[in-house]
Formats: C-alpha cells, structure tokens, sequence
C-alpha cells in the first residue's frame, strides 16, 4: 500500500494518509487526498433516515424538499389525532370507575385502525417517493458535474 506523508506546517510531525483505499481519489489539493461526495447515495440516505425530504434539500430542489416534510409533518400530526381519539373513547366508554387494566386494552384493541393503516400506507409512498427522488436528483446533478466537490 502507497503512502502519502504530510509534513505539518510547524509541528514536525508526520501524517500518513494510505491513497489506495478506494473511496479516496488519487487527486491531492494542498497535500491532502480529495474525498469526492456522493450526492445521489449521500441524499437517499438522508431523506431515508434522517428526514424525508432533507435529500431534496441537499439536492437544492427546496420547494420539492418544502413539500414532502409539510407532507411528514401532516401525516405524523393526523396520526396523532386518530390515536388520541381511539385512546379517548376507549377511556370514556370506561369512565364508571376502577376496572381491569385488561379491560381498556380491550377496548383500545376494538377501536377502529383502519384510518392508522391508510396514514401509514400514504406515509410509506411518500417517505419511498422521497427516498427515490432524492437518489435521482443525485444522480442527474452528480452526472451533470453539479455534484462534484460540494
């Protein structure tokens, strides 16, 4: 393995950078490897596991990016909704007084979810939408010479 040494300016020592490992680039700028970004697989992982819509963001599609988050933040405050209401009706249909922790369980379990899964199903496209739309913007932008760099 090839070895590049770095003198520090000043302090005397070395640094020992290997140039063959493979997502290092064999172009150095002021004595260091330059480290290329990935913006199609940087984005998807961000819009995957961060935010949906970040990699929108990061690929400079705002608006798109805007949407998609209003979109999460819209779901998520439905969701929130539908299961306070399950829970508050569960509670009410129980208010005589002291019963078995069983029963409310019961009560929540016959509460209707079918709206819970519509919401997780539209937020399943949405966060799959952004995740790929984000792996293709990277792309187009890394492809046009956008990317490179940044």
């Amino acid at each position: 393995m090839r070895y590049l040494l770095e003198k520090r300016m000043g302090a005397g020592r070395f640094r020992i950078f290997p140039t063959t490992i493979p997502y290092f680039s064999q172009e150095i700028r002021d004595g260091k490897p330059v480290i290329p970004m990935k913006k199609a697989l940087v984005s998807a992982l961000c819009s995957a596991f961060v935010i949906p819509g970040l990699g929108q963001i990061l690929n400079q599609d705002l608006k798109k990016g805007a949407a998609i988050l209003t979109g999460c933040f819209l779901f998520f405050c439905a969701t929130v909704i539908k299961l306070y209401r399950i829970v508050h009706a569960a509670l009410r249909a129980g208010a005589s007084g002291a019963e078995a922790p069983g029963t409310l369980m019961a009560r929540i379990r016959a509460g209707d979810f079918s709206a819970l899964w519509i919401l997780l199903g539209l937020f399943g496209l949405l966060w799959a939408y952004s995740v790929t739309d984000a792996f293709l913007s990277g792309k187009k932008r890394e492809t046009d010479g956008e990317g490179e760099g940044t």
